[in-house]
């Protein structure tokens, strides 16, 4: 079979190649990281400047009317962005990452920014290394398609609920979950674009059949699952939270300009008409706006947040 052109996938705004990471670590001791990370003529490093730096990506996570001063994490932290952002409204941050380089660069980014109500921790989300019920919040930015790595021999679907489980257990009551992630039917996936590498058309393929192509393609199982609106919905609700509240995201998580709640037809039919958000032809905007109005587009876009309370 031919194989597919791995161009033809979306960015991978949450990756970054570990030789890339190292250079900016070794070349972070003696200097800060921000200066070394814009001054760098390391290209991988420089297409990433967003991932690092881009403060809008944990704006979210400070109006979802969590308690002031309380106890937030952030699971998978990566480059620390989230992490930072949270810092400044919870008394304690919990920055938890598995990769050893990454461990190693949130807590040179926490000691050269002063965050010392930041603690990096290593673990996954399968196994927190927290007590029952001693959070506010916790924060899974794109993330939650990737738990199913630490679990190989495991059901996909079943791995993100005892993700989700694991979150829901060191919540406090009244505590919340929230979730960036891609959109299983966005429309440039039903294109044949794919957010992880994965073959053309995976995401939106029947399950079995995805799993099949990339047994034989790539040689691995399709385990990145991503889902619609309604499947984050009665995922989360399978884990026992509550209070399912849904918002698209434009353009999409890794640079959120703009937040609207599910149910809100008439904004997002605003938003898609402008132009602010999609460089098309006029006519292109007023079929999206049409699409905006009835409530179809909204589950066509790149990304949404999904928040859940613990009762």
């Amino acid at each position: 079979m031919k194989t597919w052109d791995r161009a033809n996938t979306e960015h991978t705004l949450g990756t970054l190649d570990p030789r890339d990471l190292r250079s900016l670590i070794e070349k972070s001791r003696d200097g800060n990281w921000r200066e070394v990370l814009r001054r760098s003529e390391n290209l991988g490093l420089q297409r990433k400047r967003n991932w690092f730096e881009n403060r809008r990506k944990g704006l979210f996570y400070l109006n979802l009317g969590c308690p002031p001063g309380g106890s937030a994490l952030d699971i998978g932290a990566g480059s620390g962005i989230v992490s930072e952002v949270l810092a400044d409204y919870y008394r304690t941050v919990y920055a938890l990452d598995y990769n050893e380089d990454f461990i190693e660069f949130l807590k040179l980014r926490f000691i050269q920014g002063g965050k010392r109500n930041v603690r990096v921790v290593r673990g996954n989300a399968l196994e927190l290394p927290l007590r029952d019920c001693s959070l506010d919040l916790a924060v899974l930015n794109g993330v939650l398609e990737w738990t199913p790595s630490f679990r190989p021999a495991n059901d996909p679907y079943a791995t993100q609920q005892e993700a989700l489980r694991e979150c829901f257990r060191v919540l406090r009551p009244g505590g919340k979950i929230a979730i960036a992630i891609e959109n299983r039917y966005y429309l440039h996936f039903l294109r044949g674009s794919t957010p992880h590498g994965d073959y053309p058309f995976t995401t939106v393929l029947p399950r079995a059949l995805a799993n099949w192509l990339n047994l034989r393609v790539r040689g691995a199982p399709y385990r990145n699952y991503i889902h619609s609106s309604v499947g984050y919905r009665r995922l989360l609700e399978s884990a026992a939270f509550r209070s399912i509240e849904r918002y698209v995201i434009l353009p999409d998580y890794h640079n959120p300009l703009l937040v609207v709640g599910f149910q809100d037809n008439r904004m997002f039919a605003r938003a898609l008409s402008s132009g602010e958000f999609l460089s098309e032809s006029p006519i292109k905007r007023m079929i999206r706006h049409a699409l905006g109005r009835v409530g179809l587009a909204k589950h066509l876009v790149h990304s949404f947040y999904v928040v859940g309370t613990r009762p």
